[in-house]
């Protein structure tokens, strides 16, 4: 059997250098993931809570950024022990939580995620998850555990205000901060980059730093990348599939209705024949 792969996780271990990643929501074919990586994102968020991804399709994708070594991070519809552990099984190389605003969640969460003795998962061996091997030599599970990729969103200012005692202990690969989350939470919503907005992320990268975490965000625009760059956020994220998607059609049509009109073809009503 060939030599266990080199791990995701240590991707956003090592070093300060930016990485780049993306969403996936609406895309339920899984050479999305491989598309992605050719065109050079680094990791991918694929999510299940606002979306209407089903299992089959989260497996799918795991199993293509497993055989293509690009990281893909499942963000779940419900938090809990079994929801957890059937994407782990399923092959995600990490979790990404919503909402964690507290040390205890985080105890939880990697409780759920860890195999025995220093968690709760169920054993299984063969599968996705560990990448086809059945190794059940010693530090077999532990290595499956440090290869875990652990992300928590930071969306609101309770969040952020826990942040240093929810980093105390250690576990956590990256904070991502829901800026639309927060900026609501805030009394801006919309606003993602108001100044209240931006300190709050000023003082999560300040708490971060401390404890050796990246932080990442979503960027809008390039110069909302940018910005974000220039507060120290080293994990950036591009839009949404959907997103993508909506604005790439949107300018095709603007575009294609300008031909037309300096053309002088009048325009035909929708429905009409």
């Amino acid at each position: 059997m060939s030599a266990p792969l080199p791990s995701p996780a240590d991707r956003f271990r090592s070093g300060g250098g930016l990485l780049l990643g993306t969403m996936v929501m609406y895309v339920r074919a899984p050479g999305i993931i491989w598309m992605l990586s050719q065109v050079g994102f680094d990791y991918v968020f694929v999510d299940m809570q606002h979306s209407s991804l089903g299992w089959e399709t989260i497996a799918d994708m795991c199993e293509m950024g497993r055989a293509i070594g690009m990281p893909v991070i499942v963000r779940p519809s419900t938090v809990g022990h079994p929801e957890v552990n059937r994407i782990q099984d399923l092959g995600a190389h990490g979790i990404m939580f919503p909402d964690v605003r507290s040390r205890d969640e985080v105890d939880r969460i990697l409780r759920w995620m860890r195999y025995p003795p220093s968690g709760e998962r169920g054993v299984t061996i063969g599968g996705p998850g560990s990448d086809y091997r059945i190794d059940r030599g010693p530090g077999a599970l532990e290595r499956i555990n440090r290869d875990n990729i652990v992300v928590i969103q930071a969306e609101c200012m309770e969040a952020v205000e826990a942040l240093p005692q929810i980093l105390a202990g250690g576990g956590i690969d990256l904070v991502e901060v829901g800026r639309q989350d927060l900026a609501a939470s805030l009394g801006h919503p919309g606003e993602t980059s108001h100044p209240d907005v931006l300190d709050a992320l000023r003082a999560v990268v300040a708490v971060c730093g401390q404890h050796g975490v990246r932080v990442g965000a979503q960027a809008a625009t390039g110069e909302d990348a940018q910005r974000l760059i220039d507060l120290g956020i080293r994990c950036v994220s591009h839009i949404p599939d959907r997103r993508v998607l909506l604005l790439a059609f949107e300018n095709a049509v603007r575009e294609l209705r300008e031909i037309g009109r300096v053309a002088g073809i009048a325009e035909t009503a929708p429905g009409s024949s």
